[in-house]
């Protein structure tokens, strides 16, 4: 997000720059009484080779801020203000241009204005570099010229120099820039949508982890209070089993001395019935004796 404010405050920047260059009070005062002052300017329909600007703005100069009108013959009674280029809006067929010649490196899809530079960029070749251009003028014929990439101009006879000028001084390559920032800017503002979406959605599934954690922390806590009172009931049992235990430990041992009086009880009963039989026995022997005598 923060490139993206970066990049669409230098795009709104550049496009201030850009739009100052319309901004002739009187001129524009006067393209809007003809309705011109809303139509768009020769260089925002061009596409320049890289490092080619400098040499398109040294050959068209202020013919980069011209527009597309059919001059009218009163215009002549009320000229403009300023220097003003308009070219015709009649367009023909254009053939491709040779390609050592400059106009093979611009780009244009209005037919039109494609019509306007055939003809204000006949006869001018393009060169690499400064030592290329001054060779290549040397076979030059009248009305034709040479440029180099800084802009300089050459003829079999002069050299131009490259040099500011005020109208359109960067106009293309800042141009150029304006295209890349506000394709730089859109697709940021695309990144920066599908960031907040995935965002939106990572929020969402974050709230709905934090619901199943309380939700699980409420079963958590609802199987430790169960977990307490199983605890409790266990502890409860194992000291009912405890005491049933030691008592029957209790009953064991009273179950075993009670054992041990019944075994004493019967040898003492047994000895008592032997006894018992010893003297009947002998009741039987004396009462045989008494019957005898």
């Amino acid at each position: 997000r923060k490139a993206l404010h970066q990049t669409e405050a230098e795009l709104a920047a550049l496009k201030k720059l850009q739009e100052s260059l319309k901004a002739d009070e009187k001129l524009g005062a006067w393209l809007r009484n003809r309705g011109l002052d809303a139509a768009p300017r020769l260089w925002e329909k061009l596409r320049v080779a890289p490092g080619w600007e400098a040499a398109i703005e040294a050959v068209l100069r202020e013919r980069l801020q011209s527009v597309a009108a059919d001059a009218q013959t009163n215009w002549f009674a009320d000229a403009p203000p300023a220097r003003l280029t308009v070219w015709t809006a009649q367009g023909g067929a254009v053939s491709t241009p040779p390609a050592d010649y400059l106009a093979s490196k611009i780009e244009c899809d209005d037919l039109v204005a494609r019509t306007a530079l055939a003809d204000w960029l006949a006869g001018v070749h393009w060169a690499d570099n400064v030592d290329a251009a001054r060779a290549k003028a040397t076979s030059l014929v009248a009305g034709e010229c040479v440029v180099s990439p800084q802009g300089h101009l050459f003829t079999p006879h002069s050299v131009t120099f490259h040099g500011p000028h005020t109208a359109v001084e960067g106009i293309l390559a800042r141009g150029r820039e304006l295209e890349r920032l506000t394709n730089d800017a859109v697709r940021l503002r695309e990144d920066v949508a599908r960031l907040e979406a995935a965002y939106a959605e990572t929020q969402q599934r974050y709230l709905e982890r934090q619901r199943e954690v309380q939700a699980l922390r409420a079963q958590t806590g609802q199987t430790q209070s169960r977990h307490h009172t199983a605890q409790m009931e266990l502890l409860r049992l194992q000291q009912a089993v405890e005491r049933v235990q030691s008592r029957a430990a209790q009953i064991a041992q009273e179950l075993e001395e009670v054992t041990r009086q019944q075994t004493s009880e019967r040898a003492t009963l047994d000895t008592l019935e032997t006894r018992l039989k010893d003297y009947r026995a002998q009741g039987d022997a004396a009462r045989e004796a008494l019957y005898a005598a």
